[in-house]
């Protein structure tokens, strides 16, 4: 993840705000790529998607508590492009139109989908900020190497240090 500091609207205060890093989404861009070219194209739209939609899911997972929609809706954008140029390698001969209402429901710039299979949009998944961790913080006065020395030390019959 990438930190930037940045000045609040109406005042001094610098806050850091937490986004994806270039290097990690030119990793997504060419993971999903990559699933593209590779998928045959005689293989259903399904397999094709099955394969490209839990690789996307993770990535919003993972990068989901920070400032990342924009992010998450090029990222969307990248995938929905992709999936079409494999679609059109799919039937080179039909146009757009053919194209549009056999995989799109006839919605432009509708979400290619075969059954119940739809391509995950990543521009819908909200983001959290400032998540909470609570008891997840470690506490540095909980020593678990002394509390383990204790107990073995007590099991043994030995006189605990205190």
């Amino acid at each position: 993840m990438a930190h930037s500091a940045a000045p609040q609207p109406c005042g001094h205060k610098q806050y850091v705000y937490t986004c994806p890093a270039k290097n990690a989404l030119l990793a997504i861009c060419r993971k999903a790529r990559a699933i593209c070219r590779s998928t045959d194209q005689d293989k259903p739209l399904a397999v094709l998607l099955h394969r490209l939609n839990p690789v996307l899911r993770g990535w919003c997972e993972y990068f989901r508590p920070g400032v990342s929609s924009k992010t998450f809706g090029y990222l969307g954008h990248l995938a929905w492009g992709q999936v079409i140029k494999w679609l059109r390698r799919k039937h080179p001969h039909a146009g757009w139109k053919w194209l549009n209402r056999r995989y799109c429901n006839g919605a432009w710039r509708g979400w290619p989908q075969d059954g119940e299979t739809t391509l995950l949009a990543p521009g819908s998944i909200s983001t959290t900020r400032y998540r909470y961790r609570g008891a997840a913080i470690p506490s540095p006065w909980d020593h678990p190497p002394m509390a383990f020395r204790r107990a073995l030390n007590e099991a043994c019959g030995e006189p605990v240090a205190q």
